[in-house]
């Protein structure tokens, strides 16, 4: 899963950066709630 971090850097000023999260496969896992009701989610946006 690929995320992008957005923080501030000790300039003051606002920076990006883009991370690959690695993750496992739980054999016999359930889905969540939330993850049932938007299965087909390929991207999410947080606004301030």
């Amino acid at each position: 899963m690929q995320v992008v971090r957005l923080y501030t850097g000790d300039d003051g000023q606002s920076h990006f950066e883009e991370l690959d999260l690695g993750y496992e496969q739980v054999a016999d896992a359930q889905r969540s709630a939330m993850q049932s009701a938007v299965p087909n989610l390929r991207q999410s946006s947080f606004l301030r």
